[in-house]
């Protein structure tokens, strides 16, 4: 029995079932089948028990330690994956130089995308573009990186300043806060679209709150309340971003040496516009720019200043009632109309 059966998988004649000669498939065929079959459940296998262990020994879900092993597990169960079908199904003495050639020209046309976005995934590891829990921005998705995959990175969704709302569909929250909305981005985007990483490299950014005050303000104490307030909620931030920069600076060509609050003022037609300008982190800077601006709302009370803004004097104008000397009410001309 075990010879009838050793015999069989190892002979290239056409299998017969029921008196049908089963084109391409011989015995040495069932045989290549039954071991890639054995191949991919034992890479499977491993799989399973990788993930099991490194949820034990690496560190919590979302960790780089966790991200970089699960990357390299991936990428080992792949290249023995490929491996491993090459030697089984590639024997000496097969020719499959036309047969390769033409499966890989039709997956090349066909698997165009794909292709794009597991090079996209090497660019990103290689390149270091991004990685887990940093905060970026690529075409119009915005938000924290949750996982990277072959092919698709996983987002957990901010929003947008008010400034750049106007350009986002369906976001409704004018803020870089969570949205709650879980995004999936083709890792092919890389070579179309920039990408804006938050985190990489600076994890700080600048922000600036305005403010519209009559031309009559004492500008040397509203530079002082500005400065103060700003100084008070962001002195820790601006030394940790200084610290940050001078590490950068070895790596780039970049010297930028103003952290600190920073006042500017700007004539407009009908006010004086203040600014001040400020170092916040990559997260958290809704919190920041509320405590700023609270403090900001107070101190001009305090002082006595009203913020500017137009003022319209709307005065209504006598007339005559139609037919007569009298005075009357002016005719409304846009009764019946739509406005």
């Amino acid at each position: 029995m075990v010879d009838t059966v050793v015999g069989f998988l190892s002979s290239d004649d056409p299998l017969r079932f029921f008196g049908v000669t089963m084109v391409g498939v011989s015995g040495r065929t069932v045989l290549k089948v039954l071991l890639s079959v054995a191949l991919l459940v034992v890479l499977s296998l491993f799989n399973s028990a990788s993930r099991t262990i490194m949820r034990t020994v690496t560190g919590p879900a979302g960790s780089a330690s966790r991200f970089w092993t699960k990357q390299g597990l991936q990428l080992l169960t792949a290249v023995v994956a490929v491996l491993g079908l090459f030697s089984i199904w590639v024997t000496p003495g097969t020719d499959l130089t036309v047969g390769i050639g033409l499966v890989t020209a039709g997956l090349a046309f066909a698997l165009q995308k794909v292709i794009a976005s597991l090079a996209g995934y090497f660019v990103i590891l290689r390149g270091r573009v991004f990685a887990v829990g940093d905060r970026i921005a690529v075409g119009e998705v915005r938000g924290d990186v949750m996982s990277l995959g072959f092919l698709r990175t996983t987002v957990m969704e901010m929003g947008a300043p008010s400034s750049m709302t106007g350009s986002e569909t369906g976001n409704w929250v004018p803020s870089r806060q969570f949205t709650g909305r879980v995004v999936t981005v083709s890792n092919g985007v890389i070579f179309d679209e920039a990408v804006f990483n938050y985190s990489r490299g600076f994890p700080f950014l600048w922000e600036e709150i305005s403010v519209n005050l009559p031309f009559d303000v004492d500008l040397r104490a509203v530079d002082e309340m500005f400065s103060a307030c700003a100084e008070r909620h962001t002195r820790r931030l601006s030394d940790e971003a200084m610290a940050s920069m001078q590490r950068m600076s070895r790596v780039y060509a970049v010297d930028v040496r103003e952290f600190g609050p920073q006042v500017f003022v700007s004539l407009q037609e009908d006010w004086i516009l203040v600014t001040v300008r400020f170092v916040v982190g990559s997260h958290g800077a809704r919190a920041v720019k509320d405590a700023i601006s609270r403090d900001l709302v107070a101190g001009l009370k305090e002082s006595g200043i009203t913020p500017a803004s137009v003022a319209y004097d709307i005065r209504a104008v006598g007339g005559t009632a139609p037919g007569t000397d009298e005075p009357g009410e002016i005719p409304d001309t846009s009764r019946g109309r739509d406005l």
